[in-house]
């Protein structure tokens, strides 16, 4: 849960970047 959690928040990271 956590890992989806985090891979969600690494994939807004890098359409923002």
């Amino acid at each position: 849960m956590l890992i989806t959690y985090f891979y969600q928040l690494t994939g807004t990271i890098l359409y923002f970047k």
